[in-house]
């Protein structure tokens, strides 16, 4: 209403709103052929009659101050009885609409959402994570806070790697291998030590890495079937859509590796895991479930199929088919 009562005032059928503003009005009054009835109603108004009184005692021989009581008395009768009937349509109005808007206030405030199962259901998993909820339920697999803001390396000082850490250097040199170079155990070193000098490791990673280790994965039959593969692909990303327990959820990962045969694809997962008194197939079962993701993801987005898949143990240096 601002912007139209402000235009109408300055119109010439805008009186009304002048009047009532008690300000003067700037600019030029146009009309522009319009015309406009503006009247201003107040709350009194509504309750009022507009009270007439009307003196007759001329006319019937009444004193007129008796005239103009009867006559108020009878206006004033109307009068209440008009403001009652008002009243009483207010109140019926308002009492209607505090129904109307209790009802909906204690809606909402009492809704309960629908799908409050899947509250807890994260929107994305990796692999680890589902390794996890296969074994604990889905309630723990997702729950781990990465450090958003690591300390310096300068500020860690001399810290011993953790079995984490290990494993991520033995993948991170099974990545950058030079597949058609010496994979002796001193090719390996060399190379190494060439990857520490470009900077992509620290000189102070190398001890932590088992060269003879990695060698003899390469002289072992899996190892082998790799050198003689048709493609060898390396640390290869991957997100599945999965639904789980009704709801879709995104699974992201990384194969370790795959080769391409004649016949098919062969995933390779290799861990650095000290299998200890529990046995390769043991610790080879627990990480089932990624296995079959990485069939699945494989199969599904790249539309071929996957004749087997292997985990290969770095300390026991053996291989354990999974599927």
């Amino acid at each position: 209403m601002d912007w139209i009562a402000s235009i109408l005032s300055r119109h010439p059928d805008g009186e009304a709103l002048r009047d009532l503003s008690e300000m003067p009005v700037f600019g030029d009054s146009e009309d522009g052929g319009a015309r406009w009835h503006v009247q201003v109603v107040r709350k009194d108004d509504l309750l009022q009659t507009g009270l007439k009184i009307i003196d007759r005692s001329e006319e019937n021989d009444i004193d007129p101050e008796d005239s103009i009581e009867i006559h108020d008395d009878k206006n004033q009768n109307q009068d209440a009885s008009l403001e009652s009937s008002l009243e009483a349509s207010i109140d019926d109005s308002v009492e209607e609409k505090v129904k109307k808007w209790s009802s909906e206030i204690a809606r909402r405030l009492d809704w309960i959402y629908p799908m409050t199962q899947k509250l807890n259901m994260p929107f994305k998993l990796s692999v680890s994570d589902m390794k996890r909820a296969s074994q604990t339920g889905l309630d723990g697999a997702n729950i781990h806070i990465p450090a958003l803001v690591p300390k310096p390396k300068f500020m860690e000082g001399q810290k011993k790697k953790s079995g984490a850490d290990i494993g991520t250097l033995h993948h991170f040199v099974m990545q950058h291998l030079d597949l058609t170079g010496d994979l002796s155990t001193e090719g390996i070193k060399r190379q190494i030590q060439d990857m520490a000098l470009k900077t992509l490791i620290e000189e102070d990673d190398i001890e932590y890495i088992k060269a003879k280790n990695i060698a003899d994965f390469f002289i072992n039959p899996l190892g082998q079937r790799l050198m003689q593969a048709k493609a060898v692909h390396r640390e290869v990303p991957f997100i599945l859509s999965k639904e789980i327990d009704g709801s879709d959820v995104m699974i992201q990962g990384i194969i370790d590796c795959y080769f391409e045969e004649e016949d098919g694809l062969v995933i390779l997962d290799y861990k650095t895991d000290f299998t200890g008194t529990k046995g390769t197939h043991a610790v080879a079962e627990s990480y089932r479930v990624q296995v079959e993701l990485y069939t699945e993801a494989l199969t599904r987005l790249l539309d071929k199929s996957v004749k087997g898949a292997y985990i290969y143990f770095f300390d026991a240096s053996e291989s354990i088919e999974i599927m």
